[in-house]
């Protein structure tokens, strides 16, 4: 037993092991860099981690070791932040499909309960009534006609119809998410107007109050996805300009 020297991990494991830390401390620094919704990011990544793992193989099998295979593989992907540009717009367009199908979603929850309550009785044989009792309507129809084109234009249809790009639509999503901001704080703003000039007999306090509920739980949302769809649509443009 005297002089019996005690071996580490094979050189083998250690490649395995050296491999893996490349790989993952470059999956983690992209992984970072990204924009865009958790599954989304998570799919680019393991496509990404694909990639690298067949590289490495194909690398090791003309003799390298693990470890020079994984630095190689890394290196002929390319820096992590031109990687992550590379993917920016496809990001970008999941976020704004996600967001917009949020917002459809909220709109009717939110809206039918300002109907109930600010709808005149004569509307429908006087439609001029209804814009005046809830002056929002507008926007809201607008809103909703572009959120229904950026998700015409970044989906199946545009099989048909011209693509939007992703500059074009993480803004107009933006765009539709104030709509809501301002159309939230408009229809507040008549309920208000009416309390304080005292012309709220004909109004349900039951529904005002599940409907102003509605409008502030939906307000922080939309300042979220507003300025989420800001940013993002920045960040596009400044991975424009340096590519240029």
């Amino acid at each position: 037993m005297a002089g019996r020297r005690i071996v580490g991990p094979s050189s083998a494991v250690r490649g395995a092991e050296s491999n893996d830390d490349i790989i993952d401390s470059y999956l983690a620094d992209l992984g970072a860099r990204l924009d865009g919704p958790a599954h989304a990011r998570a799919e680019v990544l393991e496509e990404i981690r694909f990639g690298l793992d067949d590289s490495v193989e194909q690398f090791t099998s003309r003799g390298l070791g693990a470890p020079d295979a994984a630095q190689t593989a890394v290196s002929e992907l390319g820096p992590a932040a031109a990687v992550a540009d590379a993917f920016a717009g496809e990001l970008a367009i999941v976020h704004a499909r996600r967001v917009l199908r949020m917002l459809l979603i909220a709109g009717p929850v939110v809206g039918i309960w300002w109907f109930l309550l600010l709808a005149p009785d004569q509307w429908q044989s006087r439609p001029g009534l209804l814009i005046a009792a809830i002056p929002a309507l507008p926007i809201v129809a607008a809103a909703v006609a572009t959120a229904v084109l950026v998700l015409a234009t970044t989906g199946t249809l545009i099989r048909w119809v011209p693509e939007s790009t992703p500059v074009r639509a993480v803004t107009l999503a933006a765009l539709v998410g104030l709509s809501c901001i301002v159309g939230d704080v408009t229809v507040l703003t008549v309920l208000l107007i009416r309390f304080a000039t005292g012309s709220t007999d004909s109004l349900s306090f039951g529904i005002a109050a599940v409907a102003v509920l509605a409008s502030v739980i939906r307000l922080p949302f939309a300042a979220w996805a507003t300025g989420s769809c800001i940013r993002t649509a920045r960040r596009l443009h400044r991975a424009r300009s340096a590519a240029r």
